[in-house]
């Protein structure tokens, strides 16, 4: 588990302080924490499948081609295919505009297979 770290304006006291971890296993997450005024935050545990490997595997893999989309709190099935060159493709939810391709899915999934269990 890697964690990469950057300094943000904190939303609460308006200082550059937020010290902000992104984390890349088992699926991108972030944590922030405030060296200000201690405010902290951490993004939501996806509530729309439970976390075991065959199930977080199984959505990535939805992820990867294009059926769902990549941010867990919009779960939108409105995606269009942007780019779609061989092995490469990159995806954009139309509802919450994210973006997304299917080499940094592909690594998170080999990351996953590397840690869990089948």
């Amino acid at each position: 588990m890697i964690c990469l770290t950057h300094l943000e304006v904190c939303p609460y006291c308006y200082h550059v302080a937020l010290k902000v971890c992104e984390l890349d296993e088992p699926y991108p997450r972030v944590e922030a924490n405030c060296l200000c005024c201690g405010y902290t935050i951490k993004d939501k545990i996806p509530k729309h499948y439970d976390l075991d490997f065959k199930n977080i595997l199984e959505l990535l893999s939805k992820k990867q081609i294009g059926l769902v989309c990549v941010d867990n709190d919009c779960g939108s099935k409105n995606i269009i295919r942007l780019i779609d060159e061989g092995n490469y493709k990159e995806f954009r939810c139309l509802d919450c505009g994210a973006e997304w391709n299917s080499k940094e899915l592909q690594h998170a999934i080999k990351t996953l297979k590397k840690y869990g269990s089948v």
